[in-house]
C-alpha cells in the first residue's frame, strides 16, 4: 500500500464567517465538545503539512500563525472557496500532492479524516476520496482531493465562481467512503446546534462604530453593515411573481432534474448491438412500460421522453435508417460509417443537472428569469423572497418647487426625479415624496410620520444657520453612524439610526452632490436589508489626468470611450446635474490625484448599459 507522507498533503479549512441563518454568529467559534469548530477541523487535519482557512471568520475564532484568505470574488461558493485556498497554499511554496478539504461545521470531521487518509493510500491511483452519509449522498466539502485533478477540474471549466462543488469535482476519479450518517452531522441552523449539544451565543451586534468622514471604501462597508442589521420580512409568493427579488433562504430541489432518464434528441432508444427490431414509438409525456428494453430491441423516441429501463444509448434520426425485413417487421440499422453508440450517448441521466435536496441557489441571489426557471425545474411552486424595504423621501427646501422653471428665487427639483428611480433601482420601494421647507419642527414631524424602512433626507445637512436636519436627528436621539464622507462633491452626508430602529440617509441639498453621496450609501444599504453581498467596486482606465491637490477622494462623472477607457464628462461641481447625466461611470480619484491611464475605483451607475467597467 503507497504511504502518503506529511508532506504529501496539505489541508484548506472553510470558514465563511457569521451564517445568517444562526442570527449572524461565527460557525468557526461555536464550540462543540470544548473546542471551537475551526480549532477541530485544524486538530482533524493535522496529518497535513501545511494548512489555509478560507472565508471571513473572526479573528478570534482561528488560531494565530494559520493563514486566512477568501475566494475572489467574495460569496462566490464553496469550489471558488477551495480553489483559492489551493492557490493560497501554492503561493507559499507548497508542493503536496494530496489536499484536504474540510468544512469547519463538519462536527465529526476527526473521526473521517484518517479513514480519508487510508482510502487515498489503498487507491493511488483515484483522484480523491470521499465519505458517503447513510442516504448515499457524497459529502464533497469533507474530502481528500489530488491537487492536480482539482486544477485541471477548474481549466476545464474557467471561472469557477458561483459553480457548486458537486460541479467542480463530478469528472474526477472518486473512491466512496461509506462513513454512516455522521459524515452529514453540521452546524447551519439553531435547531441542528441545540440537536448536537452547541450552546449558542448571544446574536453580536453589527452595527459599526460612529464613523467621522469615512473614505467611500468604509462609509459602504458601514452602510451595508447597517442595513445587514436590519434584515427585511421574509415572504412565500409563487414563483411567476418574484422576478427581480431577493432569495429569503437556500433553495434546494425536490426532485431530481431531470426527473427521470430522457432522451436529448429525436431518434431511436436502443438495447445490445444492432440492427434492433423496432417496437411501439415513445412520445414526450408518454407512462413507459417499466419493463427493460431488451438486446436487440428499439423504439422510436422524441426529444424529453423518458428511455425504457435497460436502454444502452439513443440514436440519432440522421444516423439511422429503417427498412421492413422479409418477415414483414421494421428494423433499424445504422447508416454507413457509423460506428456503434457508445453507451448513455443522447440520454440525459436522472439527476444531472440536480439531485434532491440539493441547494441550487442561494440566500442573497436575485431571482434572475433564468434562475426562476430553474426552480420551476427543480419542483417549486413558491419561493421564500425578502420583502423589499420600504424608502420614504423628504425633501427639504424653502427653495425647491416640484413643477415649472426655475426663477424668482425659487430652484426647480431636479433631485427627486433622479432619487426615485435610484431608490427603486437598487431594490428597494419609493413610498413617495414628502416636502418641506427648512423647518426643524417640519422636518422632525416628516421622519417621524415615517413608517418605513429607510428614511431619506435631501437638504439642511450642512452647518449654514438654515440647515436643521442634523440638529432634528440629535433632538430625536438618533444615533449618528457615519458623519459626512471624505470625498467631493458629497462631503456633508449623514447617516443615522433612530431609536425605533428606522435607518436615515441625509444628502446634501445639491444635485449633483446628493446623487453621488446617494450612490455610495444607498445601494450597500439596502444590498445589506435583502441580505444580498455588497456590490464591489470595478475598476476603469482614465483616459486623461486627473488631479486631486485635496484630502479625500474626488468623484468624476465619466463617459466611456470606444476604447474602454473612461473620459471626464466636465459639468461636475455639486449643484450640477449635466455631468452625471452624460456619465456611464464616476471614477474614485485618491489624494493626490492619478496619471493618464491609472486604474481607478468606479461607483456602480445602475441606469448605465456600459456595466461591463
Amino acid at each position: 500500500m503507497h504511504t502518503i507522507g506529511r508532506g504529501d498533503v496539505d489541508a484548506v479549512i472553510l470558514a465563511g464567517g457569521r451564517a445568517r441563518r444562526l442570527g449572524g454568529r461565527d460557525k468557526g467559534a461555536l464550540v462543540f465538545e470544548g473546542r471551537t469548530l475551526v480549532s477541530r477541523a485544524l486538530a482533524a487535519v493535522s496529518a497535513a503539512g501545511n494548512s489555509v482557512v478560507v472565508g471571513n471568520p473572526a479573528p478570534a475564532s482561528v488560531p494565530s500563525g494559520v493563514r486566512v484568505v477568501r475566494e475572489e470574488p467574495v460569496f462566490s461558493g464553496p469550489a471558488s472557496a477551495v480553489m483559492a485556498g489551493i492557490d493560497a497554499l501554492a503561493e507559499a511554496g507548497s508542493t503536496a500532492t494530496w489536499v484536504f478539504v474540510l468544512a469547519c461545521d463538519a462536527v465529526r470531521s476527526a473521526e473521517l479524516t484518517g479513514a480519508l487518509l487510508v482510502g487515498a493510500e489503498r487507491h493511488p491511483e483515484s483522484d480523491g476520496v470521499v465519505p458517503v452519509d447513510g442516504e448515499s449522498r457524497r459529502q464533497m466539502l469533507v474530502g481528500l482531493y489530488r491537487v492536480a485533478a482539482l486544477r485541471a477540474a477548474r481549466d476545464r471549466i474557467g471561472d469557477v465562481a458561483d459553480i457548486s462543488m458537486k460541479r467542480l469535482v463530478e469528472p474526477l476519479a472518486l473512491v466512496d467512503l461509506p462513513a454512516g450518517p455522521d459524515a452529514s452531522e453540521d452546524v447551519d441552523t439553531p435547531e441542528q446546534a441545540r440537536a448536537l449539544g452547541i450552546e449558542l451565543p448571544p446574536v453580536p451586534t453589527v452595527l459599526p462604530p460612529a464613523l467621522l468622514t469615512p473614505s467611500v471604501a468604509d462609509a459602504r462597508r458601514a452602510a451595508h453593515a447597517l442595513g445587514a442589521a436590519r434584515p427585511t420580512l421574509t415572504l412565500r409568493l409563487p414563483i411567476e411573481s418574484a422576478a427581480g427579488l431577493t432569495l429569503a433562504d437556500d433553495v434546494a430541489a425536490a426532485t431530481a432534474v431531470p426527473a427521470f432518464n430522457n432522451s436529448a434528441m429525436d431518434g431511436w432508444a436502443v438495447a445490445g448491438p444492432g440492427p434492433w427490431r423496432l417496437g411501439e414509438p415513445i412520445h414526450a409525456g408518454d407512462d413507459i412500460d417499466e419493463s427493460p428494453l431488451e438486446p436487440g430491441r428499439a423504439h422510436h423516441i422524441m426529444t424529453g421522453a423518458e428511455v425504457p429501463p435497460g436502454t444502452w444509448a439513443v440514436v440519432r434520426l440522421e444516423d439511422g435508417v429503417v427498412e421492413t425485413t422479409a418477415s414483414g417487421e421494421r428494423e433499424l440499422s445504422l447508416r454507413s460509417g457509423h460506428g456503434a453508440p457508445r453507451e448513455g450517448h443522447h440520454i440525459r441521466p436522472q439527476g444531472e443537472e440536480a439531485a434532491p435536496g440539493e441547494v441550487v441557489l442561494r440566500r442573497g441571489q436575485v431571482l434572475t428569469p433564468p434562475r426562476l426557471g430553474l426552480a420551476a425545474a427543480c419542483g417549486l411552486d413558491e419561493i421564500a423572497v425578502r420583502r423589499a424595504p420600504t424608502v420614504d423621501l423628504v425633501v427639504v427646501g424653502d427653495e425647491v418647487v416640484a413643477t415649472g422653471p426655475s426663477g424668482d428665487g425659487k430652484v426647480r427639483d431636479a433631485l427627486t426625479p433622479q432619487l426615485v428611480p435610484l431608490i427603486e433601482g437598487v431594490g428597494a420601494r419609493s413610498n413617495g415624496v414628502r416636502r418641506v421647507g427648512d423647518v426643524a419642527e417640519d422636518i422632525r414631524a416628516s421622519i417621524d410620520r415615517s413608517s418605513a424602512d429607510l428614511v431619506v433626507v435631501t437638504g439642511g445637512t450642512s452647518m449654514g444657520t438654515a440647515d436643521h436636519t442634523r440638529a432634528v436627528l440629535d433632538a430625536m436621539g438618533a444615533r449618528l453612524v457615519i458623519d459626512g464622507i471624505s470625498t467631493r462633491p458629497g462631503r456633508p452626508a449623514l447617516v443615522a439610526v433612530l431609536e425605533r430602529g428606522t435607518l436615515v440617509i441625509c444628502l446634501p441639498g445639491n444635485p449633483l452632490a446628493a446623487m453621488l453621496a446617494a450612490l455610495v450609501l444607498l445601494q450597500p444599504m439596502v444590498e445589506g436589508m435583502l441580505g444580498r453581498p455588497a456590490s464591489g467596486l470595478a475598476a476603469v482606465r482614465l483616459a486623461v489626468e486627473v488631479p486631486n491637490p485635496r484630502p479625500g477622494s474626488l468623484l468624476v462623472p465619466c463617459r466611456i470611450a470606444e476604447n474602454g477607457s473612461a473620459e471626464p464628462t466636465g459639468w461636475s461641481d455639486s449643484g450640477m446635474v449635466r455631468g452625471l447625466a452624460l456619465a456611464d461611470t464616476v471614477a474614485v480619484v485618491p489624494p493626490g490625484g492619478v496619471t493618464r491611464d491609472a486604474l481607478v475605483d468606479v461607483l456602480p451607475l445602475i441606469w448605465s448599459r456600459k456595466d461591463s467597467v
